[in-house]
């Protein structure tokens, strides 16, 4: 009954939980927001609980601040047309995604699989996870 009370303290604190799915293709480990959680003892079966959960994928809307140093172009700023891909890598600098990354070189963020598929050497079993300073292949 400790874990179902975990559970209900994360639902009702709309806070995320993480998901760790291991022996697939690909490891998952994303947040998660509890959105409906139920449970039950059925007589016959003391100390069973049978449960459902409902979970979606968690996204942070919080406003960050960000200060720029003085001439820096931002993102917002860019033309809206992608860049060339034919440099070949790219830097990963501190805020990007690979969805940022693809929407920058492909002009389409639902690329980012692309992306992830030609450096999974490199950024390794979770797409989420990039860091400053790795250099990417832009296939």
């Amino acid at each position: 009954i400790l874990a179902v009370r975990y559970i209900q303290r994360y639902r009702d604190k709309k806070e995320p939980v993480y998901l760790r799915l291991e022996g697939t293709d690909l490891d998952l480990n994303v947040p998660f927001g509890i959105e409906d959680f139920n449970y039950e003892e059925r007589g016959g079966e003391p100390g069973d609980l049978y449960y459902s959960i409902q979970l979606t994928e968690w996204r942070s809307y919080a406003p960050s601040r960000v200060t720029l140093p003085e001439g820096e172009v931002r993102e917002a700023d860019r033309a809206g047309a992608p860049e060339d891909a034919g440099s070949g890598s790219y830097t990963v600098v501190p805020g990007d995604s690979l969805w940022a990354i693809a929407r920058r070189f492909y002009g389409d963020g639902t690329q980012w699989r692309k992306l992830y598929e030609a450096n999974r050497a490199v950024v390794g079993a979770n797409p989420n996870l990039i860091y400053p300073g790795q250099v990417l292949t832009i296939p």
